[in-house]
């Protein structure tokens, strides 16, 4: 299954995971001001991105974080 989305289609008001064609998937998000994507936590602009997914939903709890069942 293929989550990855065009660059042009992404969200302009959330945090997504976009794909970068010179560097690692990382957490952005599109700025408005800069008109540009930037990571979510220093605003660095993102080198060329390329496609997008939305973010993954967070563990259940942290026993799933640790491989553990819940109790």
């Amino acid at each position: 299954m293929n989550d990855w989305h065009p660059i042009e289609t992404g969200p302009k008001d959330t945090s997504v995971l976009v794909y970068c064609k010179h560097g690692p998937c990382e957490v952005g998000h599109y700025n408005t001001l800069m008109r540009g994507w930037v990571t979510s936590w220093d605003h660095r602009y993102l080198d060329t991105p390329t496609h997008w997914m939305p973010l993954p939903h967070p563990p259940a709890s942290t026993a799933m974080i640790e491989g553990r069942q819940p109790n």
